[in-house]
C-alpha cells in the first residue's frame, strides 16, 4: 500500500527542519488547509490547546463557521476548533478517515454544556478505537493531563435513518404523545405503505 503524507507546520523553524524529510509539508496554519483527499485520510498529531484560542483573533470567521456547522457555539478552546477543522476535512474528502491526536484530557471530562455538545458531535460521527492517558511530562511547558485518542469516522446513527425524508415517521414525537408503550412500535416497524 502506498501512502501519501501531507503535513502542516505553523512554526517556521520546525517547518525548515522538517521539510527536507517531507516535501509535502506546508508552512501554513491548519485552518487555512483545504486539500481534498482522493482516499481515506488519517490525521496524526498533537493538537494545539489554549483557552481562549489564539485563532479566535487570527481566524475568527472560520471558527464561527465551524462552530455553527457542528452546533457547538460557545467553546473557546483551541483543541476543539482544531478537531472540528479535522472533521470538516474528512467530510469534504468524502472518503472517510481517522483522527489520532494527543489532546488535553479536559475536553473529554469537562461537563459544561459546550464540551458535552462537542462530545455529542464526536459520538455521532466517530467510533472510538482507543483512548489512553499520556504523560504530560513528555512535553515542554505542559501541566494539563493529556490523552491520546484514536477515532474512526462513521457518521451513521439510528437517527440519521429516521431523519432522511418524509417517508419516515418521527418516532420521537409519537412516543412523547402516547401512553401505549410498545404498541406504536409494532405499527411503525411491521407495517408497510402498501398494506
Amino acid at each position: 500500500v502506498k501512502f501519501n503524507i501531507f503535513g502542516c507546520e505553523l512554526d517556521t523553524k520546525l517547518y525548515n527542519e522538517s521539510k527536507i524529510k517531507n516535501k509535502n509539508l506546508k508552512n501554513i496554519n491548519f485552518y487555512d488547509y483545504n486539500n481534498i483527499f482522493e482516499r481515506e485520510v488519517n490525521f496524526v498529531g498533537n493538537v494545539p490547546f489554549r483557552s481562549p484560542a489564539l485563532s479566535l483573533t487570527t481566524h475568527k470567521s472560520i471558527l464561527q463557521r465551524l462552530t455553527r456547522k457542528y452546533g457547538v457555539a460557545g467553546i473557546r478552546e483551541e483543541a476543539v476548533f482544531f478537531i472540528l477543522k479535522t472533521i470538516e476535512l474528512i467530510e469534504n474528502s468524502n472518503r472517510g478517515g481517522t483522527i489520532n491526536y494527543i489532546t488535553p484530557k479536559l475536553i473529554f471530562t469537562n461537563n459544561s454544556k459546550f464540551y458535552k455538545k462537542f462530545r455529542e458531535v464526536l459520538n455521532k460521527k466517530f467510533d472510538i478505537i482507543a483512548m489512553v492517558d499520556v504523560d504530560s511530562n513528555r512535553f515542554e511547558n505542559v501541566s494539563l493531563p493529556m490523552v491520546f485518542i484514536s477515532m474512526k469516522y462513521n457518521p451513521h446513527s439510528v437517527d440519521d435513518y429516521f431523519d432522511e425524508g418524509e417517508e419516515y415517521w418521527d418516532y420521537r414525537k409519537i412516543f412523547k404523545r402516547t401512553y401505549l408503550g410498545s404498541v406504536p412500535c409494532e405499527s411503525i416497524f411491521l407495517s408497510t405503505p402498501d398494506e
